[in-house]
């Protein structure tokens, strides 16, 4: 909760009495939503803990969510997550084999259901498919059924927590910061449903700046009497960007502590050109921005 009041300006939040219908209830709205649950995911695949949620009927929501979050290959596909009761109605797997719960079995989605299920079957009529049991996880389970009341299909489209630039969110802190840089319609952890405030130039220069643990600043002066300047993530292989002098100059005496407005960013037009690259960065987390304590 401290967290959240901390991010006033970005956003606001409401307790809820029943999470799980009133998380359905969104997605039945088309609405798109950050949903974080108890003790994160353990391995490659999120099962309901860490999760991006969306209605699985669309065919465009692929689309929508790859555009919205993950900004990934087009043809890579999302997965289904069903109640494992309703597992054979949607999808052909075998009845001798065990629920699929870890999500690592790729099946044929029934042909009379494939396009009941269009964000979520490939083109080659499959889907990797995650089946939910009410005793495994009791909340997640809910909102599949409370989704399927509203809609008939109690399946939903479900990915990992996380945007092109991380790996899945672990902390609330984390999940936070994913929803603030993509286009996430809603956020909902535990019993609290988050939504994004309108913000301006104003707010985002309130907020304090820090370099990511694994970057660092690099300036070359060339033999040519020229220099570049860029941000690099310091482990192998890791990926680099290029700085104008401006955002360059406050990075370099960016601590976590002084502001963007203490570290020179003004209301200018230079001041929104290094607000908007800053930003950016944050969206790539090479970054990190967070308000004042």
């Amino acid at each position: 909760m401290d967290l959240l009041n901390r991010w006033e300006r970005f956003v606001r939040f409401t307790r809820s009495a029943d999470p799980a219908a009133d998380t359905a209830a969104l997605l039945a709205e088309d609405r798109v939503v950050g949903w974080v649950q108890g003790r994160s995911e353990f391995g490659p695949r999120a099962l309901g803990n860490r999760s991006i949620l969306a209605d699985p009927r669309p065919e465009r929501n692929r689309d929508r969510v790859n555009q919205m979050i993950k900004q990934r290959e087009g043809y890579r596909p999302f997965a289904p997550s069903v109640r494992a009761e309703d597992l054979r109605t949607y999808f052909e797997f075998p009845d001798t084999m065990p629920t699929p719960d870890f999500m690592v079995f790729t099946v044929p989605v029934r042909a009379d259901r494939r396009a009941e299920l269009g964000a979520v079957t490939h083109v080659d009529g499959t889907a990797r498919v995650h089946a939910v049991d009410r005793e495994v996880n009791p909340l997640y389970w809910r909102l599949l059924t409370e989704f399927g009341e509203r809609t008939g299909v109690p399946v939903v489209l479900n990915t990992s927590f996380n945007n092109h630039a991380e790996p899945i969110v672990d902390s609330v802190e984390d999940a936070l910061r994913c929803y603030l840089t993509t286009r996430l319609d809603h956020l909902v952890v535990d019993d609290l449903i988050i939504t994004k405030r309108p913000w301006s130039h104003t707010d985002l220069c309130e907020l304090a700046p820090a370099l990511a643990p694994t970057a660092t600043l690099v300036r070359e002066d060339r033999p040519d009497g020229t220099t570049s300047r860029t941000i690099t993530f310091t482990y192998l292989n890791g990926r680099s960007a290029t700085l104008d002098p401006a955002v360059y100059e406050v990075l370099r005496r960016a601590d976590g502590v002084a502001s963007l407005r203490a570290l020179g960013v003004g209301d200018d037009e230079t001041g929104h050109r290094v607000a908007r690259a800053i930003h950016e960065l944050w969206s790539e987390r090479y970054v990190d921005l967070t308000p004042p304590k």
